[in-house]
Order: C-alpha cells, then structure tokens, then sequence
C-alpha cells in the first residue's frame, strides 16, 4: 500500500473508534435519562419547590382527567410515532449500505 492509502486507512479506523465510543456514551446518557431517573434527580436536587410541583401535578390530573388523558395519548402517540420514524431511517438506512 501507498503512505495515502495507508493514511485513509488509519483515519478511516480513528472515525470507526470515535463512532463506537459516542455510541457507547449515547447509552449511558439513554440509560441516566429515564422518566424514573429524571424524577429523582429533580427531586433530589429541587428539594420542597419540586415536590410542590408534583404534588401540584397529580392534583391537576385528578382533578382533571379527561385533559390529562387526552395529553397522555398525544404525547404517547407521539413517541410512537417517533420510534416508527427512527425505525424507519434506520431500515432505509441500512438498505443503502
């Protein structure tokens, strides 16, 4: 091989290494970023204003649930509709290659 065709190559390998480790990063920043994980950091870290708001949350929502319903299905309508999307890209995606 040429000194540019081994260069390509080494630059090729450096971007495949730098893709693997921000996939790897991505994870852990999915896996820190649940529902679950970002009620307890707002807790922990927002103290008695953010046990109000969610108090005040779920007080709205009994008090209210048929508004409260109607926004849960949007909302989980959209996140279907998001995962078919990326689905979607992916698949596309991968035909090409």
């Amino acid at each position: 091989m040429t000194s540019g065709a081994d260069e390509i190559e080494a630059m090729a390998s450096g971007v495949a290494q730098e893709r693997a480790q921000m996939d790897e990063t991505l994870k852990e920043i999915r896996h820190k970023l649940t529902p679950g994980q970002l009620v307890d950091e707002v807790l922990r870290h927002g103290g008695e204003p953010a046990r109000n708001a969610l108090g005040n949350l779920g007080s709205t929502i009994a008090a209210h649930p048929i508004p409260a319903l109607l926004v849960g299905v949007a909302l989980l309508w959209m996140a279907v509709e998001t995962h078919a999307k990326g689905n979607d890209d992916k698949t596309s995606g991968s035909a090409k290659t």
